[in-house]
């Protein structure tokens, strides 16, 4: 952005002022891996040439899609772009209507609770995040494939085609914030369900918040692309309705212990 001063450039096209803007630096070789940081660490990321091969393949095979977990890579919020940046509200939130089950019908431990619910495949694009084992978050943590080009292909002609959403489940979790409401809008604990519960699940709008188990493909078949299936497909992205089961941790859960728990039902199911 070096074209760009308060004086010059006051405004960024019809919407955002220059004060919109969202910085972060970036510093990357494509001769040679640095080890430690590029002086004060705190305003650069380091961007290693295995993380820019993983992105390269990524924004090649779901296109502008990549965008939200390229936002999470430089430490972006949803809040902070956009509308909201505009606007200034606080984080957003989604309700759904939905099925819990408590702990005591599922086998799962106290403070456990399993929805199902029905979601456009937007709203998970969003928000999910996907710890894949040549991706660039903590590799000891992650256990998933990458997404494969070909499939999403067949998925999207198939979609293009004749318009049918897939009706199979979605697994995937969610994180301890979301709430649970009855039908007067007030909250439930987890761990007062004794029976299968109508409810209204709040889901807040923000990346890195459901973390896509099973049907990964399902979900990313969805993508914004520029391909010519996409004029098609731009039509279904909000509009369609995908079958989800979701699995809500509890507050004590740390991050490597709900990477644990999503490994060990991702590899139950692929097993």
């Amino acid at each position: 952005a070096r074209w760009l001063n308060f004086e010059s450039a006051p405004t960024i096209g019809p919407t955002y002022q220059v004060q919109d803007l969202e910085v972060r630096h970036i510093y990357y070789s494509e001769d040679i891996d640095v080890v430690g940081s590029v002086g004060d660490p705190s305003p650069v990321r380091i961007l290693s040439r295995a993380q820019a091969r993983y992105f390269a393949s990524l924004v090649e095979t779901i296109a502008r899609s990549a965008k939200f977990e390229l936002l999470k890579f430089l430490g972006v919020a949803l809040h902070q772009v956009g509308d909201a940046r505009v606007s200034g509200s606080d984080v957003a939130s989604n309700s759904f209507p939905a099925f819990a089950l408590p702990a005591a019908h599922t086998s799962y431990p106290p403070g456990f609770a399993v929805v199902s619910f029905y979601a456009d495949p937007m709203a998970l694009i969003q928000r999910a995040y996907l710890l894949r084992r040549d991706g660039w978050e903590d590799p000891d943590l992650s256990y998933q494939r990458f997404v494969k080009a070909e499939k999403l292909v067949a998925m999207r002609e198939y979609l293009g085609g004749n318009g049918k959403v897939f009706i199979t489940n979605l697994i995937v979790t969610l994180p301890s914030t979301a709430l649970l409401r009855d039908g007067s809008g007030k909250p439930l604990d987890p761990n007062a369900l004794l029976q299968k519960t109508s409810v209204q699940l709040s889901l807040p709008l923000e990346l890195g918040t459901v973390g896509i188990v099973d049907g990964q493909h399902r979900i990313l078949s969805y993508y914004e692309g520029s391909d010519p299936m996409d004029q098609k497909i731009s039509g279904l992205r909000q509009r369609q309705n995908l079958l989800v089961t979701g699995i809500i941790f509890p507050p004590s859960y740390t991050p490597e212990m709900r990477v644990k728990f999503e490994a060990e039902i991702f590899l139950g199911i692929n097993n």
